[in-house]
């Protein structure tokens, strides 16, 4: 079977038995279709493609200037290719099983203006304050005695 037919295959599964989202299907349609083109560049096949191979096409994604979440997708949906033809017996083990996800970028917390702290405080006040009686409340009761 031809590479493009095990990615259809792939797709199929995808949007059959796993239920993924038209749009996850879609994303990795045009994922998968550009790492074929990777390695139909790199005058390799599917069922020979290795670890080295695998970081280099993230190399390639860093040097055409892809963001870090579409870096880390791509990578994502070719590993889980590769799971499925260790499964379906196309390929001897996993050359993504190892591959690395690029990292996002570190993202600070963000602060709450002084406003925001003084709302903050008011509900957490407000939580913890007994309810007042409401109108016409006698005095509490006492517990019975034992």
């Amino acid at each position: 079977m031809s590479d493009d037919a095990w990615v259809r295959r792939y797709l199929d599964y995808l949007a059959g038995p796993r239920r993924a989202s038209p749009h996850t299907v879609t994303a990795y349609r045009a994922d998968l279709a550009d790492f074929c083109a990777f390695l139909e560049r790199s005058g390799r096949a599917l069922t020979d493609a290795d670890h080295a191979l695998l970081r280099r096409y993230l190399a390639s994604l860093e040097t055409r200037g892809l963001a870090r979440s579409s870096m880390r997708r791509r990578a994502t949906a070719v590993r889980s290719f590769y799971r499925f033809l260790l499964r379906e017996a196309v390929v001897a083990s996993n050359p993504g099983e190892l591959l690395s996800l690029p990292r996002g970028p570190a993202r600070l917390p963000r602060v709450l203006k002084r406003g925001e702290v003084g709302t903050v405080l008011e509900s957490v006040q407000r939580r913890t304050e007994p309810p007042a009686p409401g109108p016409g409340a006698g005095p509490a009761e006492a517990p019975p005695e034992a």
